[in-house]
């Protein structure tokens, strides 16, 4: 349960309304002379408000942030929900977010950071797209699923992505993987722009960035990576995210959050890792 601040300052929070810049949409919540910026995505069947618990904490911390709805999710998710053509418009969109936290916020540090689905992405954006972050906030990254499917389903999900890449699959999580705060998931049920669905087109080329864009090039890297497991994970493989790790030649450092579910910044003990966030960003807010 949140503490009394933090609910207080969320009501406040109702004033950042989604804006609109280019082919973005996004919420972002700023403070006077930043010391830092967040550029935030969203993890499968969220959206940009997913960040607000954390955008609590950060701007008492002296940081602003930006937070984008995904094409196929939020105010973005259109007929087709979970769907997008390319995986190049999710690094398009994060490439307009930053432009619009860096003009907004001129000479600041920027972070990129990135939860479940949004951690792959973020990884993924790093090593291939742009590196100039001050550091890459990867936290339950999705590198490798645990999802219930079956063989068959699976097989089924590939064959439908070549023949309809739009095709819906609902995807077999619910509120309660998530996270064990009974508040935040009687809000993820009455938010109506929560879904969770991904569309088969999606699911093919998420496989692929895992194998091709992470497991063979994450050794690539070359920021600071900041990485944030959960110890009772029933959506992303954590041995495999450790083994990833592993990999990492950069600067990096891993948490591990034992008790925790699946979405860290929504879970009970989030004030911990929004601290834990902090303490690393602010070791690491020298130029790039």
């Amino acid at each position: 349960m949140g503490t009394a601040t933090e609910v207080t300052e969320l009501k406040n929070q109702e004033a950042f309304m989604l804006k609109k810049y280019m082919d973005i949409a996004y919420r972002q919540w700023k403070v006077k002379k930043p010391k830092g910026v967040f550029v935030l995505v969203h993890g499968m069947g969220g959206t940009s408000d997913r960040y607000k618990y954390f955008a609590a904490y950060f701007m008492k911390k002296g940081y602003s942030g930006y937070s984008m709805d995904l094409p196929g999710f939020g105010e973005l998710a259109g007929e087709n929900k979970g769907h997008v053509d390319k995986l190049a418009t999710y690094h398009k969109h994060i490439e307009q977010m930053k432009e619009v936290a860096v003009d907004e916020n001129p000479g600041k540090p920027v972070f990129l950071l990135g939860e479940s689905m949004g951690g792959l992405i973020v990884a993924s954006h790093v090593i291939n797209y742009d590196e100039g972050y001050n550091g890459v906030i990867a936290i339950v990254p999705a590198f490798n699923d645990v999802f219930s499917f079956t063989i068959g389903e699976r097989l089924g999900i590939l064959i439908k992505s070549i023949v309809n890449p739009k095709y819906p699959v609902e995807m077999p999580f619910k509120e309660e993987d998530l996270t064990t705060d009974k508040r935040v998931i009687s809000d993820l049920h009455k938010n109506k722009l929560e879904h969770r669905f991904a569309s088969a087109g999606l699911l093919r080329r998420l496989m692929m960035e895992q194998l091709f864009n992470i497991d063979v090039k994450i050794k690539n890297l070359r920021i600071p990576i900041l990485m944030l497991l959960s110890g009772r994970d029933h959506l992303v493989d954590e041995k495999f995210n450790e083994k990833m790790f592993r990999k990492i030649r950069s600067d990096k450092e891993l948490k591990i959050y034992e008790n925790s579910l699946h979405a860290l910044t929504i879970e009970k003990n989030r004030m911990e890792v929004f601290k834990d966030i902090i303490k690393w960003t602010d070791k690491h807010l020298r130029a790039v």
